[in-house]
């Protein structure tokens, strides 16, 4: 996915979602601005989001955004794309963007790998 990304998250302060979007944002058009010479916006609108209050579709959630990228193409399993909290859960691998490994043991492993090559029905 070159030109989005999908964070799933829980802001500790009902701002602080909006504020740290806004702030990372703001640096990496800095720093693409001053790398490239140029100056002006990045991106084209505000970032999107969305509450999720029940657990279904927070499933629903996790299940879509592990599996975007075997869906567009860019991999063929969810493990095997590196910005996905999935190659922690199924691999083990800790990746260099999240802040926990995987607390998933080996049954719960399996199973959330079952999860996330179902079909949302």
């Amino acid at each position: 996915m070159e030109n989005h990304v999908h964070l799933l998250s829980v802001p500790e302060k009902e701002t602080s979602l909006t504020r740290s979007i806004g702030e990372t944002n703001l640096l990496y058009t800095q720093y693409i601005n001053h790398k490239y010479n140029r100056s002006g916006r990045l991106r084209q609108n505000r970032f999107i989001s969305s509450i999720v209050e029940e657990e279904p579709y927070l499933w629903a959630v996790i299940r879509y955004i592990e599996q975007k990228p075997v869906r567009t193409k860019v991999v063929k399993r969810v493990e095997n794309y590196g910005w996905s909290s999935a190659r922690v859960h199924i691999l083990g691998r800790k990746g260099e963007f999240l802040l926990d490994e995987s607390r998933l043991n080996e049954r719960e492993v399996k199973s959330y790998r079952e999860f996330l090559c179902e079909d949302d029905k």
